[in-house]
């Protein structure tokens, strides 16, 4: 099976960053014990969402495990933001404009 995807690096232990259809994406392997409904019932849930503050699933792998393909957040996410810079760092209003 020839994938139209193109793995570079990993990110984490279960992250992988790629590119898929010219635009950079990280592959996420779901390691829990999902079952494929389930699994299937939440990601055409998340691609119904769009907001500006929220990643895109651009799609799903269900061959040899079970993958999400999501937009590439180049800069990290959002916890390890937070982590990085402490409570003092991250002001309220910064706080409140991440929820929004």
């Amino acid at each position: 099976m020839e994938y139209p995807f193109n793995f570079f690096l990993p990110l984490s232990s279960d992250v992988l960053e790629g590119e898929y259809m010219g635009h950079p994406v990280a592959i996420k392997n779901i390691k829990c014990d999902v079952t494929a409904q389930n699994f299937l019932a939440e990601t055409t849930t998340m691609t119904k969402l769009q907001h500006k503050n929220l990643v895109n699933l651009m799609g799903v792998i269900l061959h040899n495990g079970l993958y999400l393909v999501m937009e590439l957040m180049s800069k990290g996410n959002l916890v390890n933001y937070l982590r990085s810079r402490g409570r003092s760092m991250v002001s309220p209003q910064q706080l409140l404009r991440f929820s929004l």
